[in-house]
């Protein structure tokens, strides 16, 4: 049970930290003064998406294993 606490926060801190790189290339998007190229910050924000898309994905997966877990203690 534990195991899945530890995996279920991972996953938490990985949702929010790819949410803050999408953010973080929109603006420099907008602002055109990062020194980036769009073709990067398109590139990067498509990473920022399939590592969000994939942590969001196995966080419910395993909010959904520690609700079935039998309850010992």
């Amino acid at each position: 049970m534990k195991l899945l606490i530890i995996r279920l926060v991972t996953y938490v801190i990985l949702t929010v930290a790819s949410l803050i790189g999408i953010v973080t290339n929109i603006v420099f998007l907008i602002n055109q003064n990062a020194g980036w190229t769009v073709g990067q910050v398109v590139v990067f924000t498509i990473a920022f998406l399939a590592i969000f898309g994939i942590a969001l994905h196995q966080g419910v997966l395993t909010a959904i294993r520690i609700k079935n877990a039998p309850k010992t203690e």
